[in-house]
């Protein structure tokens, strides 16, 4: 997605499948519940990010005032995207 700059990476030749990578340096990222709590290792939640530097991520969406109430909250940009956290740091995509 453009909003959040590439958040995570991979090592070249990756072979687990269904990962997506690691957070990158200057990104954090959660996989959280519907409140924004994180859930636990291997629960599918959102994955939201947030930038160490505020001018590495957008700061909504243009023109729709709405759309950025819902993706921006709590000072993180909600990707909407299901995620999991497999065996280690490495996150991994999931479906809702």
């Amino acid at each position: 997605m453009s909003e959040v700059s590439r958040p995570l990476i991979s090592d070249l030749n990756p072979t687990q499948v269904g990962g997506c990578g690691r957070p990158r340096d200057g990104m954090q990222v959660r996989i959280v519940d519907l409140h924004d709590n994180e859930v636990a290792p291997g629960t599918v939640g959102e994955l939201i990010v947030c930038g160490d530097a505020p001018w590495t991520l957008n700061h909504g969406d243009n023109a729709d005032a709405e759309a950025t109430a819902r993706a921006w909250r709590n000072g993180w940009c909600h990707t909407g995207d299901a995620f999991r956290q497999g065996a280690g740091i490495r996150i991994m995509r999931d479906r809702f």
